[in-house]
């Protein structure tokens, strides 16, 4: 995988340009200004999902309800035509295995194909 760093000012260009490429975009920000660039971008939603892996691993919600958050999230993203992006902050997640056993709630095949 090559990655490429890029200036904050650039960054809603290259989301674009990787959809148009059918890629999926993966952000390193060692800047910690990402998040904020989202709150003042109409056209993009950044959704902390890290907040539910945490509530996963502390017992109080299930891996259905953290994907129900997503699948809302998804589709709020759908409706309002808006970029969804993925908050992971410094946690892993396995969408290919442990989160996607749940199709019904969160094809993650279909979401992640690129």
């Amino acid at each position: 995988m090559d990655w490429e760093v890029i200036p904050l000012q650039q960054f809603f260009d290259k989301v674009k340009e990787a959809r148009a490429d059918k890629k999926n975009v993966i952000i390193n920000d060692t800047t910690d200004n990402v998040a904020n660039f989202y709150q003042y971008n109409a056209h993009a939603k950044l959704f902390d999902f890290h907040k539910e892996l945490l509530k996963v691993r502390s017992g109080s919600k299930t891996k259905e309800e953290a994907l129900e958050y997503l699948r809302q999230a998804a589709l709020t993203s759908m409706r309002n035509g808006t970029t969804m992006s993925v908050n992971l902050d410094v946690l892993p997640c396995d969408f290919v295995g442990e989160y996607s056993s749940h199709p019904e709630l969160l094809p993650s095949n279909i979401f992640f194909d690129y």
